[in-house]
């Protein structure tokens, strides 16, 4: 019984901080059923959500410089030989500013507001943004 909670107790840990982080990042959608508007609604919540993603998925730039350099139309060689060392740039990078932005989620960035710091603020490429 002891083996098994032990083993269980970490399981348990991580899928609940990713079940927070996504309703954390769901908690500022609109409703299918109204109009979305023109600009993103971007608050505390919605900051803090796209903190623990980036921090969370920013060691996923690892593989998507490689494939993003391939769309743009570098060869396969060259698209991975310089996306991998990009891709762990980009994803220190994000990583570190998702950690910021967890940290210092209930204030507001410098500039004012609660903008994203780096484009895209999700590290999850999506179509309708130009990054797929």
């Amino acid at each position: 019984m002891n083996r098994l909670f032990r083993k269980t107790i970490p399981f348990l840990t991580a899928a609940g901080i990713l079940l927070l982080c996504a309703a954390v990042q769901a908690a500022d959608y609109q409703t299918p059923w109204l109009e979305p508007p023109s600009q993103p609604i971007h608050t505390k919540w919605r900051k803090l959500g796209r903190g623990a993603s980036n921090f969370f998925l920013g060691w996923t730039e690892i593989a998507f410089q490689p494939f993003r350099m391939g769309i743009e139309g570098d060869r396969w060689p060259i698209a991975a030989l310089g996306g991998i060392p990009r891709g762990f740039f980009y994803g220190a990078g994000r990583t570190l500013v998702g950690a910021y932005e967890v940290a210092f989620f209930a204030f507001e960035n410098p500039g004012g507001g609660y903008e994203p710091i780096i484009q895209p603020e999700s590290p999850i490429p999506r179509k309708h943004l130009g990054w797929y």
